[in-house]
């Protein structure tokens, strides 16, 4: 079969890049089970089974409407929390009814990752089926450096939560690096000098582990050290993990040892064999 991945990317979205390894993921997993697939930005391909990526970042429904009449096959994957009828706590500004259900309504099959979110789309009549995310060969682009001078690295948005977690390790004396939405060359620089990469949930709210960008850290020999959260069964044994409240010692623990480059690289051979075209494959098959 022939694929596209499409990223919806609006000018108002800033941080669709975000998605940008997900894409890749996706796409090279596709690939390696021997069918085409093409990316492309807020556009979508006639001849072509065209997976839409960050629907959530639609703000229109004239945008949905073309989509929905182009008659351009499409499957929706869904990457953000629902809940009820919003999308992170939010309805799009009173539009989910009108705005994002038509987009699933109309869409030859509509994926998730989230257990949580594939049980609230079932209640709103969404058909949803599973995609979990595996090792991909392609997506290994990170160089380590021999010599690390970054003790902890954290990427994403802050949190009074996730604040006060930085706060306490760069008191113990730690070198903790932080970016929020820098380019991937500057971050996987960062990655290549880290001693340990974290997680750390986003609230008590929305305590989600963010599984993608996890195993593209795993994928990338990067040792990840961080909390727990909802949905990190698939993957607890590729990372060191504890509740909020041990965390920094956890961390403490995890810096100290002599044989994290090691742990490191025995996670990614365990990942290694969990490959992302499994995850694809039954999904592809059902639509043909």
């Amino acid at each position: 079969m022939d694929f596209n991945l499409t990223l919806i990317d609006p000018p108002a979205a800033r941080h669709t890049h975000f998605l940008f390894e997900l894409a890749k993921m996706i796409a090279y997993g596709i690939e390696d089970l021997g069918h085409s697939c093409t990316l492309r930005r807020n556009v979508t391909e006639p001849n072509r089974t065209n997976i839409l990526l960050g629907a959530h970042n639609l703000t229109a429904p004239e945008t949905v409407d073309e989509l929905i009449d182009s008659r351009h096959p499409y499957i929706v994957y869904q990457t953000e929390i629902i809940r009820g009828s919003t999308i992170n706590g939010s309805s799009l500004n009173g539009q989910f009814s009108t705005l994002f259900l038509p987009l699933l309504q109309n869409a030859k099959a509509v994926w998730d990752t989230e257990a949580e979110s594939i049980a609230a789309l079932k209640a709103l009549g969404i058909a949803t089926q599973k995609l979990g995310f595996g090792y991909t060969p392609r997506l290994e682009e990170v160089r380590h450096r021999d010599e690390k001078d970054i003790d902890f690295f954290f990427y994403g948005s802050m949190t009074p939560h996730r604040q006060e977690v930085l706060t306490k390790l760069r008191g113990l004396g730690y070198q903790v690096a932080v970016i929020f939405d820098d380019a991937a060359m500057f971050r996987n620089d960062l990655l290549s000098r880290s001693e340990v990469v974290l997680t750390l949930r986003q609230s008590e709210k929305f305590a989600h582990l963010p599984q993608a960008r996890i195993l593209y850290l795993i994928n990338n020999r990067c040792l990840v050290a961080g909390e727990s959260g909802l949905g990190q069964e698939p993957l607890e044994d590729l990372f060191l993990w504890s509740e909020p409240d041990q965390v920094i010692e956890l961390l403490r623990r995890t810096r100290a040892m002599k044989n994290r480059r090691e742990l490191a690289g025995d996670f990614h051979e365990r990942f290694k064999e969990r490959p992302m075209t499994s995850h694809l494959e039954p999904l592809i098959e059902a639509l043909q």
